[in-house]
């Protein structure tokens, strides 16, 4: 199972970093309702990795990470 970019930095801003989802959508240049969306897809593939037991990749999506792994950069192409 993959996870993109855009959904581990989701996961990251909103569950390790326990930011608002306001605040973690302006981090990230999208809309509030976009990051909900993107948030709520990420937990899926969490949860549907775990329950099956499956390899959870990152990688992917219309976000690039920095080089350090550490945050999003912005959107792919920028």
């Amino acid at each position: 199972m993959t996870l993109k970019d855009e959904e581990w930095e989701a996961i990251r801003l909103a569950d390790y970093r326990h930011l608002d989802q306001q605040a973690a959508a302006q981090q990230m240049g999208i809309s509030r309702p976009t990051f909900s969306r993107v948030l709520a897809s990420a937990r899926a593939a969490v949860a549907r990795a775990l329950a099956e037991g499956a390899a959870l990749q990152i990688g992917g999506g219309d976000f690039q990470r920095c080089c350090d792994g550490s945050s999003v950069a912005g959107k792919a192409g920028r």
